[in-house]
């Protein structure tokens, strides 16, 4: 759509393109569409397949440290899937700024979210066959 060049011009093209999309389709729509189709490693697209996939749950009944992880993952999805898998947890630092992030909650819900990203302890999933 804008091209690959590293250019001021691309870069104007890309931000008029984000500033039309926010004005016709509104934030919350973009996250939507986002989420619906991000990569989380390995095959899996989308929010609600990853969710179904590494807690075998729907995306709506997560655990909040759950959601933390997922949330984390995006950065280096691939990356954050293998490390799980051969570590047992994903970085402890990534999933802490990302709990730490999160707006809108009291200071009583961060310090358990906190808490609870600190202990969470998930099975990463097998590769699939």
């Amino acid at each position: 759509m804008t091209g690959s060049d590293r250019t001021a011009e691309r870069k104007l093209r890309e931000m008029l393109y984000a500033v039309e999309m926010e004005q016709t389709l509104g934030k919350a729509r973009i996250l939507q569409l986002y989420l619906d189709n991000a990569p989380w490693g390995g095959t899996i697209c989308g929010a609600e397949a990853a969710a179904r996939r590494y807690f075998k749950r729907s995306a709506r009944t997560l655990e909040p440290a759950q959601a933390v992880w997922l949330a984390a993952m995006l950065h280096k999805p691939q990356a954050v899937l293998e490390q799980w898998r051969r570590d047992g947890h994903i970085d402890a630092d990534r999933t802490k700024w990302v709990a730490e992030s999160i707006r809108g909650i009291s200071r009583a819900q961060r310090e358990a979210l906190l808490k609870g990203v600190a202990a969470a302890k998930f099975t990463a999933p097998e590769a699939m066959q």
